[in-house]
This record gives structure tokens, sequence and C-alpha cells, in this order.
């Protein structure tokens, strides 16, 4: 497979629409089976950052608070999904 290719079809990963779903248990959100946390927020936005960001990983989210939509600003994670820290 070339290189081209994969960034193609990487290209086309990173811009479909995440899905956001909550964990029943203490109702974290779940991006596209990922587990998030709350870095920060503002008026309109919440910016979500991966639970693993302390082990490096640098997947990151903005989730419009009127719309509900969510935004990958980094999706590349750099461990399994599902993978809990606890």
């Amino acid at each position: 497979m070339y290189i081209r290719n994969f960034s193609l079809y990487l290209h086309a990963a990173l811009r479909r629409r995440p899905r956001l779903t909550f964990r029943s248990r203490g109702g974290q959100p779940l991006i596209d089976g990922y587990r998030f946390v709350i870095s920060y927020q503002q008026q309109h936005r919440c910016y979500l950052k991966c639970a693993h960001f302390r082990n490096k990983c640098r997947a990151r989210a903005i989730q419009n608070k009127v719309t509900g939509q969510v935004q990958l600003s980094n999706g590349v994670h750099n461990h399994n999904r599902g993978q809990d820290q606890h």
C-alpha cells in the first residue's frame, strides 16, 4: 500500500462526524468509543481531551454546547479503544 493512499484514507476518516455517547457510570463522554474528560469550558464551547492525556495521548475535541455537535481537533490516539486507566 502506498503512503499516498494511506494519507487519503486517514484524511477521509478524520473528516467524518464523530459519534458522541455518554457512559452510564458517571456520565463520562465517549467519542467513537474513547473516553474524554473536560479540559476547560467557554460560554458556547466545551473543550475535551482524551482521558489518557497523562499517557501523552494528544486527542482533543470541541463540543458546541448549543447544538451538541462534536468536532475532533486532533483525532489520533496512541492507545486502543476502550482501555481504561483504572
